[in-house]
């Protein structure tokens, strides 16, 4: 889009705010760079949200109890997993499930082996499908990723629940006593589900998933983000991209997103008759009606009632976070 004159630039200003107040910021900024029609790159993307993914959590208490120390090589991951087996233990919990979207938190541990098993270039050729998922390269890094899910001993309630369980669930193995499982692979949002009072750092702690030592790649980190661009210069567009340079802006998304997930996750119809009598998660219903029953009447008015919820919260938030910017 920026190489067809799509795009509009973001200018030196929001250049420099990116560089500045994020951290690593100046990869931000060349992450959001791209040439545009006359072949000059500048900056067209502000990332917004950004998740980590390359990170393994576990329970510092249990690994101490046990002995065991935290893999600094792929190698080493994968002989503490052979290890917790043979001490009678489960190295992983592993959960695919999410709704309409099971199994999107495959991709991101393929995309993982991905980079740890081939070059970046690589990875970029198989992202436009230059390099085919059929490629041997791509069929190895899927591979790798079965040596820990579809191995019985290695996850918890074996390879038959990684599809069945939510992801959303699955690390809750690592705070059972005594431990369900040890190590659990996913991004820099899962604190969001742990346990009330969890303390990150204490009760929990994350490693980075680790390179191959012997295939001389590197240390790849995978994330995701949320890009904004203008495509069309105006002085709304001007002030939402200056609003989204504000403190107020990001403390919006993140207690906004919260309440969304708890909207999706915890229904507490379904909670309390346990699926029965055809009760549903009001996320999942609209999903339903709009991409199964074909019914955009229906899907609409759940959406207006989950946007209905959501606003107060919205609107509380702004509320006091400009009361804090006065005070």
């Amino acid at each position: 889009l920026a190489r067809r004159g799509k795009l509009v630039p973001l200018g030196a200003e929001a250049q420099a705010w990116l560089a500045e107040n994020y951290a690593a910021g100046q990869s931000w900024v060349d992450l959001g760079s791209y040439a545009g029609p006359d072949g000059t790159k500048a900056l067209y993307g502000l990332f917004y949200k950004i998740d980590l993914k390359s990170l393994v959590w576990y329970s510092p208490e249990n690994f101490e109890d046990a002995g065991y120390e935290v893999p600094q090589t792929m190698e080493e991951l994968k002989a503490l997993t052979e290890k917790i087996v043979a001490d009678g233990g489960t190295p992983w919990c592993i959960g695919l499930g999410s709704g309409p979207a099971t199994g999107w938190p495959a991709t991101d541990w393929v995309e993982d082996m991905m980079l740890r098993n081939n070059t970046p270039e690589d990875y970029d050729a198989w992202t436009t499908n230059a390099l085919p998922f059929t490629d041997p390269k791509v069929l190895a890094a899927i591979d790798d990723f079965g040596w820990f899910a579809k191995t019985d001993a290695f996850v918890a309630g074996g390879a038959g629940a990684v599809g069945a369980t939510d992801f959303r669930d699955s690390p809750k193995g690592l705070f059972s006593s005594p431990p369900q499982c040890y190590m659990h692979r996913q991004a820099s949002f899962i604190p969001s589900f742990f346990p009330e009072g969890t303390q990150i750092g204490e009760d929990v702690d994350f490693f980075y998933f680790p390179a191959y030592a012997g295939k001389d790649l590197g240390k790849p980190v995978l994330g995701a983000g949320t890009v904004f661009v203008m495509t069309r210069e105006s002085p709304a567009a001007k002030a939402f991209f200056e609003f989204l340079q504000t403190p107020i802006a990001h403390e919006i998304v993140v207690w906004t997103t919260i309440t969304i997930t708890v909207l999706k996750v915890f229904d507490i119809v379904l909670t309390m008759t346990n699926g029965q009598w055809g009760t549903q998660v009001m996320a999942n219903l609209m999903f339903d009606w709009m991409f199964r029953a074909n019914d955009a009447g229906r899907a609409s008015t759940v959406a207006l009632v989950i946007m209905a919820l959501v606003t107060p919260i919205m609107v509380w938030n702004i509320r006091a976070a400009n009361r804090e910017m006065q005070g």
